[in-house]
């Protein structure tokens, strides 16, 4: 993916997706991303389950936090943290959003 981190709706759809994790709001949140939202490596779990996880884990901070990041491209999505996709071995929190059929989507949020 090119760096589209200084795309208009790129940007727009990064401060909708931050303004909705700030205030918890799973219905928005819902409608930003895909049924099969990623957001528990080993074993895998994604889809239904995921603002539940969040809550019981307490990751709406972490979450907030990532966010708060400057996107950078990696593989098919943009990525923050940015050492995500220059570090290898990265192992922290970090967010994936990519532009399914011409819509942004936040596809990932994970930690391993």
């Amino acid at each position: 993916m090119e760096d589209l981190s200084g795309d208009v709706s790129f940007q727009a759809f990064l401060g909708r997706l931050r303004k909705a994790v700030a205030a918890h709001d799973a219905q928005t949140l819902a409608t930003m991303m895909p049924t099969n939202f990623l957001y528990h490596l080993n074993p895998d779990e994604s889809g239904d389950g995921v603002f539940q996880f969040w809550d019981d884990e307490m990751l709406w901070p972490q979450l907030q936090a990532v966010l708060s990041q400057h996107f950078v491209p990696f593989g098919k999505c943009m990525v923050a943290p940015p050492e995500f996709a220059t570090e290898p071995g990265f192992h922290d929190f970090r967010a994936g959003i990519t532009s399914v059929d011409g819509v942004w989507k936040f596809v990932y949020f994970v930690n391993n």
